[in-house]
């Protein structure tokens, strides 16, 4: 910070250039560990008191023994895990093209 202003970077400019960047890498790793909590949490809180959704056919498959609808229900809540994670994997990886440590992803 102390070089952008002696670089008479303006305020804005300064958060734009400086600020942003630094950081956007902590940001979208929490952004990352925030989805996979609320993943947890929809499963839970649907399971526990829901009747509509995966969760509701889950609790009625258990009650009728229903096996293949519940292995349907944790793949479907596993593929909308893993889609949520590539897209703000995507969005970390174009971000961050910028980062060492992203840039060999970048190039492969």
């Amino acid at each position: 910070m102390e070089l952008g202003k002696s670089y008479g970077l303006g305020r804005a400019e300064l958060v734009r250039s400086i600020i942003l960047p630094a950081a956007l890498q902590p940001i979208l790793v929490d952004m990352r560990y925030a989805l996979g909590v609320a993943w947890l949490t929809l499963v839970v809180g649907e399971t526990i008191a829901s009747r509509d959704g995966v969760g509701y056919l889950v609790q009625n498959a258990r009650e009728l023994l229903r096996i293949d609808i519940i292995v349907l229900a944790i793949i479907l809540y596993a593929i909308a895990g893993w889609l949520s994670d590539l897209i703000t994997r995507l969005i970390e990886r174009r971000l961050l093209r910028w980062h060492p440590n992203y840039a060999d992803r970048v190039k492969a």
